[in-house]
């Protein structure tokens, strides 16, 4: 790395960027992802820092400063450490429970209103409904009033579900607003704070499995750190209330496809 220089067209913080990589002037280069993910990798200390995470907001770059405070002077040796099976024992201990998932299931607000277990959610609430979700989705916190859930999947997008008083038509306040208009009209409008370009690619009629209507409206957006987004709504009326699901996507998978071939109201 230090006899063969990549080229190098952007800076920040003191540090260039070529490559897919950050080289600080400390004498390290770094892969930075989304949510706090990253690899680091400094030579002369013979090591290679990985973190794995979900960190929005501003400490989404903590590991930066985890890794100079804190890291970086804990090693002393470029030597590996010598064999200690007691404490290797103890790490594979710390490992399977972290992964293991919670006997009890996921829950956000109550049980009642909304827990994930093995594959599935389920609200026992009114408006009773369950869906499946892919393999490997971790909780994440809700951040908005009316959702009773939501999910990071796999591949770094985010699931959804809300209950929201049934909007009002937009023409005249005193009829509720067509389900049809609910996705393009009133979802899309709220998009607006995260981000510009919204493009609405498709609404249609859909129906659930337990044959419920519902309809199920595609965004094309860019949120406001320039990332590209699909965005899938599928939303219904049920017992005076307007439920939805929605699926944020960065890399084009079909999470929403999976959810709506399970989602069904008791």
């Amino acid at each position: 790395m230090e006899s063969s220089q990549p080229y190098i067209y952007g800076k920040w913080n003191n540090e260039h960027y070529g490559y897919q990589w950050w080289i600080n002037q400390a004498g390290y280069y770094s892969a930075v992802g989304m949510f706090g993910q990253a690899i680091y990798v400094v030579p002369k200390k013979n090591l290679v820092v990985v973190f794995t995470s979900h960190i929005e907001g501003q400490d989404m770059y903590i590991s930066g400063t985890l890794l100079q405070e804190y890291i970086l002077p804990a090693v002393v040796s470029s030597e590996p450490l010598p064999p200690s099976p007691d404490d290797k024992a103890r790490l594979d201990d710390m490992l399977a429970s972290s992964t293991k998932a919670p006997e009890q299931g996921i829950v956000w607000l109550t049980k009642n209103e909304g827990l994930a277990h093995n594959g599935m959610f389920k609200r026992s609430a009114p408006p009773s409904f369950q869906f499946e979700y892919p393999s490997g989705c971790v909780k994440t916190p809700v951040r908005q009033p009316d959702q009773i859930m939501r999910m990071k999947t796999p591949s770094g997008g985010i699931i959804t579900a809300s209950i929201y008083k049934i909007p009002r038509n937009w023409k005249s306040f005193f009829l509720p607003m067509k389900l049809e208009d609910f996705g393009p009209k009133q979802y899309a409008s709220w998009m607006k704070k995260y981000g510009s370009n919204i493009t609405v690619i498709s609404n249609g009629e859909i129906t659930l499995k337990d044959g419920t209507k519902a309809y199920r409206t595609d965004i094309e957006w860019i949120m406001k750190n320039n990332q590209p987004v699909t965005t899938n709504v599928v939303s219904t009326y049920k017992d005076g209330k307007c439920i939805y699901i929605v699926v944020h996507e960065f890399r084009g998978n079909k999470t929403v496809n999976s959810i709506l071939q399970s989602w069904r109201f008791e």
